[in-house]
């Protein structure tokens, strides 16, 4: 599956009976990265990134889906609220605690190496790699503070408050006003999930792997499809060398001409449409969650 190794994840089993068949596992990293998005995104470690890194058109293509999932500015302003609320739970605990936002290392966009990598800039510095992202260091804490964070205290007050149940980063999760899983709603979660799996499988997206997979013969290099290449054992180094990045910058070349990238998304549009449009009730209710979440946090933003 996709590309990267982030940490700091969690899994949520979804079980939606719609149109999808089975129960998928959804790993959602800072702006809920489907664990499909990681198997197409790119894969190996990331490393030290100068400010600028290219887009390419494909990463500016828009799926029917995003309209009920968070863009990667909408989770920040998540994350950014769900710090504040944290460390403003603590300090009323009497804790000197600031939690930080991490940035996530990942995609730029929900397309961007959706379909494997596509930017030639990119692929010039890193090859198959991630730029690197600064990811904030988090506070040292004490065991009980821990504890009270976590929901694990055994205490009933703390600085003459009563600890909260869950603790104070489940008391952070619900300032956005929603029960659960601060993030999309496991529906568009699992169509996001489903759609990509049923479209790497199409007849017209396998008839344009075959047509990369000969382009790259001609320079050489034997790979089944692009995601084959992304995942080749031999650029899983620390760092991409000349090689990995000859390959990444062929694939480019390869995905282009035959229009790889392209014909993979037209599939996944068309199908993301079709379950949207018998699914539009639940949907619904999942974009009214969106919108409510992103709406808390900006209020509680506005006054941190």
């Amino acid at each position: 599956m996709p590309e990267t190794r982030n940490k700091k994840c969690l899994a949520v089993r979804t079980s939606v009976a719609v149109l999808l068949p089975l129960s998928i596992f959804v790993q959602g990293c800072s702006h809920v990265t489907t664990d499909v998005q990681r198997e197409k995104t790119a894969t190996r470690s990331p490393v030290a990134a100068s400010p600028e890194v290219g887009r390419s058109k494909i990463s500016k293509l828009r799926l029917p889906i995003e309209d009920y999932l968070f863009s990667t500015d909408e989770s920040r302003v998540l994350e950014r609220a769900i710090s504040v609320m944290t460390s403003l739970c603590m300090k009323n605990l009497g804790y000197s605690y600031r939690e930080m936002p991490t940035q996530s290392i990942g995609p730029v966009s929900l397309t961007d190496r959706r379909y494997g990598i596509t930017d030639t800039q990119t692929a010039k510095a890193y090859g198959y790699h991630l730029p690197g992202a600064v990811v904030a260091k988090q506070p040292s804490l004490s065991q009980d503070e821990q504890d009270v964070l976590d929901g694990k205290s055994r205490a009933s007050k703390s600085n003459g408050e009563a600890v909260p149940h869950g603790g104070c980063r489940e008391v952070a999760n619900r300032s956005l006003g929603v029960e659960g899983i601060n993030g999309a709603s496991n529906i568009a979660l699992e169509i996001n999930i489903e759609s990509y799996k049923v479209s790497r499988v199409d007849p017209k997206v396998k008839a344009a792997g075959r047509e990369w997979s000969a382009c790259m013969r001609t320079s050489g290099l034997d790979y089944q499809d692009p995601l084959t290449a992304a995942n080749d054992p031999k650029f899983s180094g620390p760092s991409p060398e000349a090689s990995e990045r000859n390959v990444a910058l062929d694939d480019i070349k390869c995905k282009e001409q035959v229009r790889f990238a392209e014909i993979w998304f037209g599939v996944e549009e068309e199908y993301q449409r079709g379950v949207i449009a018998a699914n539009l009730r639940e949907l619904k209710g999942a974009k009214k969650n969106k919108e409510t979440q992103l709406a808390a946090a900006q209020k509680i933003l506005a006054v941190d």
